[in-house]
């Protein structure tokens, strides 16, 4: 049994296949998901009806970003229903799988869950629930789409201490169990299953967190990174830890590489030592792990150098990587979240940056909360050549949203990752300068007025300054070839400044506001 709530929003149908951008607010708390049809997009999520009561909250919205209807859907007898990570939702033959667990009315325990959706999420067409291990709970954190037939599923468990490990799980359509292998990683210790991956030789990687200490004190408190290597039985192979032992290695996903290889990634916000809590890693980065099938170590690349810092800190964000996307190029898409904005990468295989963004929503532009944060938590390619990202929005009370807020978004992007047209500039991943205007910038760093100075022979037509998540900051229409500006009302820190001329060329200048 099921109920579905359904609510619909009176719009305007509208269809493009122009290139758009938004970043809007959906119904629910957070999504995790969103899927591209031809005609408009639509959302997997949470919804919360109370206290402890979440159930799945879908969201069908335009190609524009504007929202079409809303349905939740839960199970008569459920108590609570929920999914996590971005990784739950496949698409087989027409149909959608989302895996997570739910919590009875009597027992406080979970079951692991395995759900059939038919193309529209509209009605299930199956559900399957796993008691793996007599004790506290099942819950499956991620699985892997093989065929119609064959689905592997990374369980959570917990038996009847608490004692918490993953299980790897082999089941069919039906959700009948063919095989499952248990993983451990020694006392203390508590294996967090991330991600799924089917290798070239028939086997697994089942990428998985590391909780070392997490109870207690705080001593020796650790998050590490296991990709676990299987055969085609879930049996292990072989184990790889990356990173340096007396840092966090906070876990990405594994990817195939072009070449026949694999590549995962890792970020390193805080050191960990036995016997203290853990400090803030004043070089934390993101951290590029390349291997082969036979778990051979090829490279392992720090993105320190290519990675911003904090504003007015001498030392990078804290990285949370939620998925990563293998496209085209030899290239690859990471994304997660820093604790206040969410971001997206693009990295080469071999290791190098491409460009980088950070986002919040236009709309919460001067917030003045205490508490802010935007995430990340799923990416999809369109048919546009862009990504749109689901994620989760929160700000407690402030002058915007006086009663607190926490949302689901929705965040459309171009191929460069850009939220407004042009933030590539600077990245040199266009070419955008094939002319010798002479830009010169002066006094740069300013907290005021700025002069901008370019060769008089060529004519000018906008100046455009933008801020490092590439958000337009403010733009100009240009009369002469020598002005002075007034940035006064730009926050102080680091933006790009870009001239374009009558030709459609461009030149890019770093400018610092104090």
């Amino acid at each position: 049994m099921k109920t579905i709530f359904i609510y619909v929003v009176l719009f305007c149908g509208l269809t493009t296949t122009a290139q758009e951008y938004f970043f809007e607010f959906l119904p629910g708390w957070q999504n995790m998901k969103i899927i591209e049809n031809d005609f408009n997009y639509i959302s997997v999520g949470h919804s919360t009806l109370g206290i402890g009561l979440i159930n799945y909250q879908f969201s069908s919205f335009s190609k524009t970003g504007v929202l079409l209807n809303e349905w939740e859907f839960n199970l008569d007898t459920i108590h609570v229903l929920q999914s996590r990570y971005t990784n739950d939702v496949s698409f087989v033959q027409e149909d959608y799988f989302i895996s997570g667990a739910i919590k009875g009315n009597i027992s406080d325990r979970f079951y692991g869950s395995f759900i059939k959706f038919n193309s529209d999420f509209s009605d299930t067409l199956r559900t399957s629930f796993f008691n793996i291990l007599p004790g506290n709970g099942t819950q499956i954190r991620s699985h892997l789409a093989i065929n119609n037939n064959k689905f592997i599923l990374g369980g959570y468990l917990a038996d009847i201490d608490f004692n918490l490990y993953p299980s790897f799980i082999e089941v069919d359509s039906l959700g009948n169990i063919n095989w499952s292998n248990d993983f451990f990683c020694g006392s203390n210790c508590e294996l967090v299953p991330y991600h799924i991956l089917q290798a070239s030789d028939g086997g697994y990687f089942f990428t998985c967190g590391e909780l070392h200490n997490s109870g207690g004190s705080g001593l020796g408190f650790a998050e590490k990174t296991a990709i676990i290597k299987t055969d085609s039985l879930g049996n292990q192979q072989y184990r790889l830890d990356p990173g340096n032992p007396v840092l966090f290695a906070r876990p990405g996903w594994v990817l195939p590489t072009d070449d026949g290889n694999y590549i995962s990634a890792y970020s390193d916000p805080r050191t960990t030592d036995p016997e203290s809590l853990p400090q803030d890693n004043p070089e934390k980065s993101i951290w590029l792990y390349k291997f082969d099938v036979f778990g051979t170590n090829i490279y392992e690349i720090s993105l320190i150098n290519f990675l911003p810092n904090v504003p007015g800190f001498e030392q990078g964000y804290n990285y949370t990587i939620i998925q990563m996307l293998d496209i085209s190029d030899e290239e690859i898409i990471i994304t997660g979240f820093t604790g206040l904005f969410g971001f997206l990468l693009k990295v080469t295989e071999n290791g190098d940056g491409v460009w980088f963004r950070l986002f919040n929503p236009p709309q919460a532009e001067g917030n003045n909360a205490g508490s802010e944060s935007t995430k990340i938590l799923g990416i999809t390619p369109t048919s546009d050549g862009g990504y749109i990202m689901a994620g989760e929005y929160y700000s407690s009370p402030g002058n915007i949203y006086p009663e607190g807020i926490q949302t689901a978004i929705a965040v459309k992007v171009d191929e460069y990752g850009c939220l407004e047209p042009g933030c590539q500039i600077g990245d040199g991943v266009a070419e955008l300068t094939n002319a010798n205007l002479e830009l010169k910038l002066y006094p740069n760093p300013t907290n005021g007025k700025l002069n901008v100075s370019v060769n008089n022979r060529i004519k000018v037509k906008r100046i455009s300054v933008y801020g490092v998540t590439g958000r337009l900051a403010m733009r100009e229409l240009i009369y002469e070839n020598n002005l002075q500006m007034d940035v006064d009302g730009l926050k102080a820190g680091i933006y790009l400044l870009e001239v374009e001329t009558e030709d459609g060329f461009r030149e890019v200048e770093r400018l610092v506001i104090e």
